[in-house]
């Protein structure tokens, strides 16, 4: 069971002994409809493995699973090869997702217009598309930073756990500009 290989190619893996939780039987319902599950034993123990596809219905399940286990000592969860420490970011991250999957263009939910990263200390009257709104509320540009803002706002989306949803790309972050028929270029 390599958690961290197959947390590259699935939106998240969760794992999770057994508990006295009254909602354990339901955890265990819900993850054995996932795209991929399994029980084995550690020690003498109960242990679950659920993987979810990087897919909105797989998101859902994800988000409606982490509910009943809040609380829940001995969980894990693990995405795009770490251990994620954070419940919370993880929980956050899949409530954006989903919202930005219910929307016609997920671009709208996700992507802020921004004022330059002014990183040569010199007024930028140029518009960027900062890839991420909820990371956008958050994030601060260092100017005297070594990395280029497409790199800070990787590391920034790491941090949050933001770099999981399958939205998420820090390449995004560009010089905002219309063509004369207007559309981006």
């Amino acid at each position: 069971m390599d958690l961290i290989s197959e947390s590259q190619n699935h939106l998240l893996v969760i794992t999770f002994p057994r508990t006295g939780s009254n909602f354990y039987s339901v955890v265990v319902e819900l993850a054995e409809e996932a795209s991929g599950y399994e029980e084995t034993t550690v020690g003498n123990k109960p242990f679950h493995r659920v993987l979810f596809s990087k897919d909105p219905d797989q998101a859902k399940m994800a988000l409606n699973i982490l509910d009943y286990m809040q609380g829940w000592s001995g969980k894990r969860i693990y995405g795009r090869g770490r251990n994620i420490l954070s419940f919370w970011d993880v929980y956050r991250m899949l409530e954006c997702y989903i919202e930005a999957c219910a929307c016609k263009d997920y671009k709208a939910h996700c992507i802020e217009m921004t004022d330059g990263p002014d990183l040569r200390n010199e007024p930028d009257s140029d518009r960027y598309t900062f890839p991420c709104s909820r990371l956008h509320r958050t994030f601060h540009w260092h100017r005297d930073h070594p990395s280029s803002p497409q790199d800070q706002i990787q590391a920034a989306g790491i941090k949050t756990a933001l770099d999981l949803c399958p939205f998420f790309d820090a390449k995004a972050f560009r010089k905002f500009s219309k063509d004369p028929f207007g559309n981006l270029e």
